[in-house]
């Protein structure tokens, strides 16, 4: 401490060396504020007690921190800490720069011709100029103070549907009318908004390709979409989306070879195989032409190859995505068990990362799709909550659960067997069921699966349907990884 008036209200300026405290208590005669030199960073713990120690006193006062304005911007940023720490402890605080030049200190202009003028000019320049950025520190202390209140004692009825009930309103609006782009899903769901959904079903079953191409269709509406993925590589996922496309030009919108049992691609399709190896032949008009319209209808979709298992570093890099685009992504994660690698207890740990997931999606306002595989006591049973019931607390954290599974022939029961069976089919014929939905009623409704070209139709005539089949190059293609 260098000097303190002897009223009981005034502002404090806190610099860094007891040289430039100096230098301001030589340049007035009788100041009507305080000075306090810290010393630096090192200085912070100090300077923060004496203060304490003068608010005990009754004293009101405001801090300035004058900092020295070195080239290297380490004063700066010593102020910009103090600043923070301050504003942590409840003080009103702003930053100056009293000399508005470079490596040049209060000392300086001190001893410079004129010095006391000078120097008592700036000082007073500053103390004027800090009025508008201790209006600002009093705005930034009142909204922490507020946002502290609301943390501890919530919001009262009144408050929220003034304010927030509008904003949330306002912020659901931009996704009203947000579609999934399978229209039995759309006319089940109404909107496709934000919220916690779960994917589940048996291994090779086709949720990853169902989750793809459902992304797929959201980013081509102009959302950003990432699909997160922990064990399969980008170029196998965009081999999928291209086997996809070109199929759908190729076959006319997914028509022709479906209804034409003598079309050619019925017995040789491009396959997702076929592209990551390069072996285009016949099809390389067409798969150019895929890869043009995927080009310019999925500039808003990414995949993320996620080497670390820990659910922070995924939540740190959504963040970041949603400060720098300022819009929520749709993402999907596949999926939910590799969480299970972070620690002793499975359950436990997918629970701690659900819960981290949970505050994101409060947070950002984001959508998750997170694919799950089932417990292996349920494989050959009816999708149910039980098959969940090894994956932490799904149940319960979930907005929606889907389970897929395969549709069995009427009269049969199912088992290994039967679900081999139906596994087999071309195409294979898919349920997906709403086994929770806090959004709406849960409901039951149907796929045609062709694994060969990872393609995913909706089964308008589900239960009763019957269809020409696209054919493939192997007996069995579920879910085909290159």
């Amino acid at each position: 401490t260098i000097y303190f008036p002897t009223t009981d209200s005034f502002d404090v300026i806190i610099t860094e060396g007891a040289i430039n405290g100096a230098s301001i208590l030589h340049a007035f005669d009788n100041p009507n504020f305080g000075i306090i030199a810290s010393g630096g960073t090192s200085g912070n713990k100090n300077v923060l007690e004496r203060l304490h120690k003068l608010k005990a006193e009754c004293k009101k006062f405001r801090i300035i921190i004058a900092y020295d304005n070195d080239s290297n911007g380490a004063g700066q940023k010593s102020a910009a800490d103090l600043l923070e720490l301050l504003y942590s402890e409840g003080f009103t605080a702003c930053i100056v720069d009293i000399t508005k030049t470079p490596d040049q200190d209060l000392n300086d202009v001190l001893n410079a011709n004129n010095g006391i003028s000078k120097l008592s000019a700036m000082v007073n320049s500053a103390l004027a100029s800090a009025q508008v950025e201790f209006d600002k520190a009093t705005a930034k202390l009142n909204k922490i103070t507020l946002e502290k209140e609301k943390q501890l004692f919530g919001i009262n009825a009144m408050d929220y549907l003034d304010n927030d009930f509008d904003i949330f309103v306002e912020n659901n609006k931009q996704f009203a009318n947000r579609k999934t782009g399978f229209s039995n899903l759309d006319e089940e769901l109404k909107n496709f908004q934000p919220g916690i959904y779960v994917l589940g079903g048996l291994p090779a079953l086709g949720k990853t390709t169902f989750a793809l191409q459902l992304l797929a269709q959201i980013a081509t509406q102009g959302e950003h979409c990432i699909f997160v993925s922990y064990e399969m590589s980008a170029g196998f996922l965009y081999s999928k989306l291209l086997a996809r496309e070109t199929c759908k030009i190729e076959t006319n919108n997914f028509s022709k070879s479906i209804i034409n049992p003598n079309d050619n691609l019925r017995l040789h399709p491009l396959t997702s195989t076929k592209i990551a190896n390069g072996t285009i032949y016949e099809h390389e008009k067409y798969y150019r032409q895929a890869k043009l319209n995927l080009r310019d209808n999925l500039k808003n979709f990414r995949i993320w190859e996620m080497t670390n298992h820990k659910i922070e570093d995924l939540i740190e890099r959504l963040e970041a995505f949603g400060e720098k685009f300022k819009r929520p992504p749709v993402v999907v994660i596949d999926y939910i068990q590799i969480w299970a690698m972070n620690g002793d207890n499975p359950r436990t740990s997918i629970d701690v990362a659900l819960r981290k997931i949970i505050d994101c999606r409060r947070q950002m306002n984001t959508t998750f799709i997170i694919i799950s595989s089932l417990n292996r006591a349920n494989y050959n049973t009816e999708i149910s909550f039980e098959a969940f019931k090894e994956t932490g607390g799904i149940e319960f954290s979930a907005d929606v659960i889907w389970g897929l599974q395969v549709e069995i022939g009427k009269g049969e029961q199912r088992n290994h067997a039967s679900i081999n069976k139906a596994k087999k089919e071309n195409p294979r014929l898919v349920q997906l069921q709403c086994l929770k939905n806090r959004f709406g009623a849960n409901f039951d409704i149907g796929f045609k699966y062709y694994p060969v070209v990872d393609l995913y139709l909706p089964n308008l005539e589900y239960g009763s349907y019957t269809d020409t089949h696209i054919n493939s190059d192997t007996n069995n293609n579920e879910d085909e990884t290159p």
